[in-house]
């Protein structure tokens, strides 16, 4: 039995390494084989197995190396690999309050795919959220497969928590649901679905895309990290020690909830005086005169006019927004007392109100009892935060096990 168990050990040395190459690929976009022995620990030989093998999985490709401005050297050209996976698709559909946003990538992260549409979300219903979503969706998956990628995963971006056991919509005090299977209502309605359908929430995605993106920009890991949005409601995540904060039961964070005016008004979620009843994108549009516009043509589209008319100066939106950020600065300074963060990152319409979150002057939250306070970011990936958190992690069922990966026949 030893020599059955010292194969299993081999092929998960080995699984661990091919992992360890597509990682490393997916994080520096490419590299010569010396770079990535050096960058993975592996001797030279083993790299080049390991590459062997992926190419013949379709999965990296040799590229043209980059022009060599150091001294001459003699032997075969450097080779320069990066991810190739044009065979495989990956769909992301977000929906928020009166919008629906589809994005299609291969592999690589190479976008084939985008669709951005004004709809009417229904509320209460979430079969009839399913109908509006599956015309977008199958509309991606028919484009993915016209380029020749098969679609390999469908994640849906709700925004609302998802219980990490069951893949449901735990509840959604704005959609007005509990305990809802949104991937079978989204499933069965679809003309071909791929294998894997999955449903994510979109503040842990775009807390998982703002840690990757900082690390990427910095060139370290963020160890704590504070990420805060408003956009359907307000909304987070938090990185402790280098991991995602989930909780005992994979809530944690929820700051739109947290109680911030004691006996204030009735929330959806049963409480009162939340942190939403007193800024949230409702009560910030209706404060600033833009609730008809928000009823009409939806959240986004009134959220656009709110930064358009505060840009102008606009008395009655300027006070408005004036409002909502000192109650949200209040929130953010007990959030960074509590947490001590490295970095706070500032998502949807927050980010465009960074200037009236900090005070006059402050390049941090210097009130929040730190040193200097945390350093405070718009989102790096702007409005697209969930978006590419939800991409990295369905792509990341391929990229952690390449090995599983057979090349099309």
């Amino acid at each position: 039995m030893d020599h059955v168990r010292g194969a299993a050990r081999s092929e998960d040395v080995r699984a661990h390494n091919l992992a360890s190459v597509m990682s490393h690929l997916d994080l520096v976009g490419r590299a010569s084989r010396a770079e990535l022995a050096a960058q993975t620990g592996l001797v030279s030989g083993a790299v080049s197995s390991l590459v062997q093998e992926l190419r013949d999985a379709r999965l990296v490709r040799s590229v043209a190396p980059v022009e060599d401005t150091g001294p001459p050297r003699r032997g075969r050209p450097v080779e320069i690999v990066e991810i190739d996976g044009t065979d495989l698709g990956f769909l992301v559909v977000q929906f928020l309050m009166g919008q629906v946003r589809v994005v299609g990538t291969d592999l690589a992260g190479r976008v084939l795919h985008e669709d951005l549409r004004a709809v009417t979300t229904p509320v209460g219903d979430p079969g009839a959220l399913a109908d509006v979503l599956a015309g977008p969706t199958d509309r991606g998956l028919a484009a993915l497969t016209a380029t020749g990628a098969r679609p390999a995963a469908l994640a849906v971006l709700a925004p609302a928590p998802v219980d990490p056991l069951t893949g449901h919509v735990a509840w959604s005090t704005d959609f007005g649901w509990h305990d809802v299977d949104l991937a079978a209502l989204l499933t069965e309605r679809l003309a071909e679905p791929p294998e894997q359908v999955l449903v994510l929430n979109d503040a842990q995605t775009a807390t998982h895309a703002e840690a990757v993106a900082h690390r990427r920009a910095t060139g370290r890991p963020v160890q704590h990290l504070v990420y805060l949005k408003a956009d359907t409601g307000i909304g987070g995540g938090v990185v402790v020690e280098g991991q995602l904060l989930r909780g005992a039961s994979a809530f944690a964070f929820q700051p739109g909830h947290v109680v911030t005016v004691p006996g204030g008004q009735p929330c959806s979620c049963g409480k009162r005086g939340c942190l939403v009843t007193v800024a949230g994108p409702d009560v910030l549009l209706q404060e600033a005169g833009l609730a008809a516009r928000a009823g009409s043509d939806g959240s986004p589209a009134a959220l656009t006019e709110l930064f358009r008319r505060l840009a102008d100066e606009d008395e009655r939106v300027v006070r408005a927004a004036a409002g909502s950020a000192a109650w949200l600065r209040l929130s953010l300074v007990n959030i960074c007392v509590l947490l001590q963060p490295e970095v706070v990152v500032l998502g949807g319409y927050l980010a465009r109100m960074k200037h009236l979150l900090l005070a006059e002057g402050d390049d941090g939250l210097g009130s929040a009892g730190l040193p200097g306070g945390p350093e405070v970011l718009a989102a790096r990936h702007g409005d697209d935060s969930a978006l590419q958190g939800a991409l990295s992690l369905v792509r990341s069922g391929v990229l952690t096990q390449p090995g599983q990966v057979r090349p099309p026949t």
